[in-house]
């Protein structure tokens, strides 16, 4: 069984009136200068495995200038979770991460995620119930 250790990306500005998984301000991620290994963690995050897949397109909520396909739509790499929109603001905006996620990224090499059609659903089960507080 996959368990999820943590989530990445979910800033406050994303989910408004949304506490919980929503925390910290995306404007206090934002660093002048990209990390060295930018790319190759953005193409790790595009990479991710889908979890739920939401149509809609979201406002970019720091310059309000464009927007964001499936923007809250949720992937994974079997261990944390993160939003469609997470590498389009990486990209954009240079966002400092949480360290231990970046550390696991750039320990496996940035590989591209691997796992079975069971543990997607189960994974996908687990973050719309205890992640996303969804009910059927």
């Amino acid at each position: 069984m996959i368990v999820v250790v943590s989530h990445v990306g979910f800033y406050a500005e994303l989910e408004p009136g949304k506490p919980g998984l929503y925390h910290g301000s995306i404007r206090d991620a934002i660093a002048d200068e990209p990390y060295p290994d930018e790319s190759e963690l953005i193409s790790y995050l595009e990479r991710g495995i889908p979890l739920i897949d939401i149509m809609e397109a979201g406002q970019d909520v720091i310059s309000r200038d464009g927007y964001i396909a499936g923007c809250s739509s949720v992937l994974s790499d079997g261990v944390w979770i993160w939003r469609l929109d997470l590498p389009y603001y990486l990209s954009r905006y240079h966002l400092r991460l949480d360290p231990e996620f970046v550390e696991l990224v750039r320990g496996k090499k940035y590989g591209a995620p691997v796992l079975s059609q069971g543990e997607v659903i189960s994974l996908a089960r687990e973050v719309v119930f205890n992640f996303l507080g969804m009910r059927s």
